[in-house]
């Protein structure tokens, strides 16, 4: 049997020692003979919220499994599975680390991302679609790690209209950039839709006063690195007319390392 090149463990939380009910919210992948360490948080902390509605706060939550993922990042000698397992035998907040795994890898952050895929994706019982961003994006923040002027699940107020708009990924580098994604593959009809909703709520996010902050602007992406050529021209078009930012499909990989650049040289 060939031997595993790579150890993941899943970061879990477990909100009462005497029930000892976990449920996974994170993964951390490790590589010795590269020195690879990486990992992935559900920033949002969904399925922990609601099937343990637990006193703690998601944002206490996800700072706790942060935590654990950046501790073990900057680990000072090659993190090999042994050390991984005796560092999560010492956890005792509600953040857990189990036993390491074995697995083969010879692309760490697509390993990465797949794991985080297989053991994150929802329960059955809250499954409802929820736009992802694009691997390629995904894999561009693996490879950079933790950065404090990325922030998931972004919110933006929208004062003078009561409203909040949403997004699953913004990333400050003098400007705020909040990066919306749009899906185009219910239809040419729906896609439309989705674009105008996006490119409507950029011009109202650029639009809105606010005297000393800092400036915000969103930028679109498609969900899929592959949509229909046809329903993209109606879409690029309809972000067009609102003066919105769409990243084309092609322009995705160019998009990806343009983020890097541009998070690492403010973060």
């Amino acid at each position: 049997m060939t031997s595993p090149t790579a150890w993941y463990s899943l970061l879990q939380v477990c909100p009462d020692d005497a029930r000892d009910e976990r449920v996974n919210v994170g993964v951390v992948l490790i590589v010795p003979d590269r020195g690879f360490v990486g990992a992935r948080v559900d920033q949002e902390m969904a399925r922990a919220e609601k099937l343990f509605k637990s006193e703690q706060s998601v944002p206490s939550l996800a700072a706790a499994a942060q935590s654990v993922a950046e501790r073990l990042r900057r680990w000072p000698d090659v993190l090999d599975s042994k050390a991984l397992a005796e560092y999560g035998s010492r956890l005792g907040n509600a953040i857990r680390l189990t036993t390491p795994r074995g697995v083969r890898s010879n692309d760490p952050a697509a390993t990465l991302q797949s794991l985080f895929d297989e053991f994150l994706s929802p329960c059955p019982v809250l499954q409802r679609h929820k736009t992802r961003l694009p691997r390629i994006i995904e894999r561009a923040l693996v490879e950079i790690g933790f950065r404090h002027n990325v922030f998931r699940d972004y919110k933006f107020s929208l004062t003078s209209l009561d409203k909040v708009i949403h997004s699953p990924l913004a990333y400050q580098n003098g400007q705020v950039t909040m990066v919306k994604v749009c899906r185009l593959d219910r239809g040419h009809a729906k896609a439309i839709d989705a674009a105008i909703k996006i490119a409507g709520e950029g011009l109202l996010v650029k639009m809105e006063h606010n005297p000393g902050g800092t400036e915000t602007r969103v930028v679109a992406v498609p969900e899929s690195e592959s949509p229909s050529p046809e329903v993209e021209v109606a879409v690029v078009e309809a972000f067009s007319k609102f003066g919105t930012d769409y990243i084309r499909s092609v322009d995705l990989g160019g998009f990806a390392t343009q983020l890097q650049d541009d998070i690492r040289s403010h973060g």
